[in-house]
């Protein structure tokens, strides 16, 4: 990978990068910078992709340069023989961060795209259980840290879930205030998967591996943000804010990702990458690999409902598949359920966490927009009905519920 190659170069300017500083913003800064960096590495060995040795060596060097550019960094790896749903889970629960420090989870590995849980993370192959996306990011949001980052360099493909649980010095220093509004300056969730699933046709992309550079998506992440010596802030910074925050630098991933697929095409039409007849099969369909972004900061999610129309709930989007239940409020509508069908455990009464809303009054829900539109054409006192799949059964039978607005 191209970031090993480079490291001795960043390491030989390591007392210029050190005598850098903090440099001022290029505007005026709204809230602290954050202290410093966690990472947890969970790079599946057994999923026997092309070059992972490689680019297992190259993610390892994030903290390294992370810590040359004054940002401390602290990384967690997974034992890349034992990346499981558990262990994954297990390592940010592990993971002591705190609100003034960002929280980054890296996953390289087999992935795709249930249409009735969303993206999933499958560890070996799908030999063990599968990992749901809303699954990691809940946990990874449970951890309160000031920037939550979730990457992985997977597949978007359909697929059934098996769900249980060297620059000159002004460069540099342009570079180190780069890096650190990225992982510093910025706030609220940051997820983003290497490849996309189109919901209306239910189909979705490869994440494609090369045998010399592991995954195309990595080796973007690399260009855009970590080898990205050359950077220039403010023609980065489009809004005008002062620094470049992830929607930002969102199109060069996704640039540098189109581009790496158009290589890796060519690779595999001269011979230099070789496939199997399957792999070569869906590689001719596939146009491009573009990478979807779930979420590029400043969001906080779950949110609770807005006043008009009140729910009463804390809900967060379930990656284009509906909306999830994440909490609700005592004495709420969404505690006090009119008539429930369709409940494994009966009865009347309340919205359970987990519980997810793919249809409200004959509307699909696609994702929490859709909801609260929702709610406001339906205003207090009127009568919201709603389909979805029934949390106590995970989510493999779906109820009908009515509630009255307030």
């Amino acid at each position: 990978m191209r970031l090993l190659h480079t490291l001795p170069i960043l390491t030989a300017l390591l007392p210029t990068l050190a005598g850098i500083g903090d440099a001022p913003a290029l505007g005026r800064e709204a809230q602290p910078p954050l202290r410093g960096v966690k990472l947890i590495l969970a790079i599946d060995a057994r999923s026997n992709l092309a070059g992972l040795r490689q680019m297992s060596a190259g993610l390892s060097t994030m903290e390294v340069v992370m810590r040359m550019c004054g940002i401390p960094a602290e990384s967690i790896k997974i034992d890349p023989d034992d990346v499981t749903p558990e262990s994954m889970l297990n390592a940010v629960r592990a993971t002591r961060v705190d609100a003034d420090e960002a929280l980054l989870f890296y996953y390289v590995g087999h992935g795709a795209t249930d249409r009735r849980y969303g993206h999933f993370l499958s560890p070996r192959g799908g030999q063990r259980k599968d990992l749901l996306r809303s699954r990691l990011r809940d946990e990874v949001l449970r951890k309160r840290a000031g920037l939550s980052i979730i990457l992985t360099d997977c597949c978007s493909s359909s697929g059934t879930a098996n769900y249980k649980v060297a620059g000159a010095p002004q460069f540099l220093e342009e570079f180190v205030e780069f890096m650190k509004d990225l992982f510093l300056r910025s706030r609220g969730l940051v997820d983003i998967t290497a490849a996309t699933y189109d919901p209306s046709s239910e189909t979705g992309e490869y994440g494609w591996f090369h045998p010399a550079s592991g995954g195309i998506f990595t080796s973007a992440m690399e260009r855009s943000i970590f080898l990205n010596t050359g950077v220039n802030r403010r023609l980065l910074d489009t809004d005008g804010d002062g620094q470049v925050g992830w929607a930002e630098i969102f199109p060069l991933i996704v640039r540098d990702t189109e581009r790496g697929f158009a290589d890796y095409k060519r690779d595999v039409a001269a011979g230099r990458v070789r496939l199997t007849p399957d792999e070569a099969t869906e590689l001719a369909r596939q146009q491009t690999q573009r990478p979807q972004a779930f979420s590029l900061g400043d969001v906080e999610q779950p949110r609770p409902v807005g006043r008009r129309g009140e729910f009463g709930a804390w809900i967060a989007d379930n990656y284009g598949f509906g909306i999830v239940i994440v909490a609700v409020a005592p004495g709420s509508p969404a505690s006090r359920i009119e008539s429930l069908n369709g409940r494994a455990t009966g009865g009347s009464g309340e919205f359970i966490p987990g519980d997810t809303i793919f249809e409200a009054n004959g509307r699909r829900i696609s994702n929490v927009s859709d909801f609260l539109s929702t709610l406001a054409d339906v205003g207090p006192g009127g009568r919201l009905a709603v389909s979805g799949y029934d949390a106590s059964t995970s989510w493999q039978t779906t109820y009908r519920a009515e509630v009255i607005l307030r």
